[in-house]
């Protein structure tokens, strides 16, 4: 899958007048170039994903360096996960510190938005064994092995066959991982832009407040010089 995230339509636009003008996607704007760049070729065009449409995941949100999402894990009858699970994919990508603060324009971040959109409640399992024991606590929720086994939902079942997999995910060791932001941090940051804003409108309205009374002195100021000055005139004798 080959997709452009942009965080608004401005982008899609350009693109799409781009693509109606000439009929075709520009072989040489920057995603191309890019591309020829590596020495590869994009055929068949790409998706492009604007952050701002997304509907994102409204659950809670675990308390953690990486905001991950508080999502339930599956329990067997005596309480316990199954064996093999090791957790939600959308969880397990690692965000770096500068995308990790980013929000769109109602505030959400990229793994409640982006990832959930891509990923959802893929579940992931050691095994394929694990994967088919535990075939019922997701019933029509996704889930996928590492030995390559996809059970898509509803009676679909997708095996992979053995061998190297084409696409590769580095393995970040905990002293490669750079720092991260506590979420405190971010809570902490929010806060302050929220009474940042508020400062502003205050400012603002003071402003306004001062520029009206500043034009009532002014005419107040003018009327008296006024009155002052005809009171000290000299008397014309008729």
């Amino acid at each position: 899958m080959l997709a452009v995230v942009c965080k608004a339509h401005a982008p899609v636009g350009a693109t799409q007048m781009h693509a109606k003008k000439h009929g075709h996607l520009n072989g040489s704007d920057s995603l191309c170039a890019l591309a020829n760049h590596l020495g590869i070729s994009i055929k068949g065009g790409y998706d492009i994903i604007c952050l701002d449409d997304i509907r994102p995941y409204t659950g809670e949100m675990s308390y953690d360096p990486q905001r991950k999402l508080a999502l339930p894990n599956p329990t067997l009858p005596n309480g316990e996960s199954p064996p093999g699970f090791l957790g939600y994919a959308v969880n397990m990508i690692h965000i770096s510190a500068n995308h990790l603060q980013y929000r769109t324009a109602s505030g959400h971040g990229l793994r409640e938005t982006l990832f959930y959109r891509l990923l959802g409640d893929l579940q992931v399992y050691s095994n394929r064994d694990s994967l088919i024991m535990a075939s019922s606590l997701f019933h029509s929720a996704p889930a996928i092995s590492l030995d390559g086994v996809i059970i898509r939902g509803n009676g679909i079942t997708s095996l992979v066959l053995l061998g190297d997999p084409l696409v590769r995910f580095p393995v970040i060791s905990r002293e490669q991982q750079p720092e991260t932001v506590s979420l405190d941090v971010l809570n902490l940051l929010d806060s302050k832009k929220m009474e940042l804003r508020e400062v502003q409108l205050n400012l603002d309205d003071k402003r306004r407040v001062f520029v009206e009374l500043k034009e009532k002195f002014s005419s107040y100021r003018n009327k008296y010089l006024k009155f002052c000055s005809r009171d000290n005139s000299p008397d014309v004798e008729p």
